[in-house]
């Protein structure tokens, strides 16, 4: 169950619900693209955040995850394309 806007300007939001959520353990997730992937990585990385790696990003983009103070799911993507 959810939404998916197109906002114009290669904006996209997507929303979901889900029942029971346990947000460390959820996979729902924002996710946010970025210029250069390598330098958010290092930076992330260099503030002690947990980088979780995905060896499956979709075809044309670079990304990894990574989850907030609250157990929250983050993407981070770059388009390689």
């Amino acid at each position: 169950m959810g939404a998916w806007y197109d906002l114009g300007a290669g904006t996209q939001l997507r929303l979901s619900t889900e029942d029971g959520v346990q947000n460390e353990l959820s996979d729902r997730h924002v996710c946010y693209q970025v210029a250069d992937i390598a330098v958010a990585k290092q930076r992330l990385q260099s503030a002690a955040v947990e980088v979780i790696p995905d060896p499956r990003p979709p075809s044309g983009y670079s990304r990894f995850f990574v989850r907030d103070p609250g157990g929250n799911l983050i993407e981070i993507t770059q388009k390689t394309d």
